[in-house]
């Protein structure tokens, strides 16, 4: 019964700090970065900045974290 227990606060704990860090990860993201996989000549990337960041606040920082975004703009027939 004891071990019923503690393995029923391990995992409420386990998906309370999961739910904690996928929130905290996701409001520290930057923008997007967009890859463009359309083109023959290789894949182009794009930075998607939300509006509340500039090139100015970047320069400073030492890493940063954005979202992956694969898209294909050039349709082809």
């Amino acid at each position: 019964m004891e071990l019923v227990v503690i393995l029923l606060i391990f995992l409420v704990g386990a998906i309370c700090g999961g739910a904690v860090a996928l929130t905290v990860l996701c409001h520290k993201s930057i923008g997007s970065l967009i890859i463009d996989t359309s083109d023959p000549d290789g894949p182009y990337l794009f930075l998607e900045l939300y509006h509340d960041q500039s090139i100015a606040k970047l320069s400073h920082e030492t890493f940063v974290m954005v979202k992956v975004n694969m898209a294909n703009y050039i349709p082809h027939e």
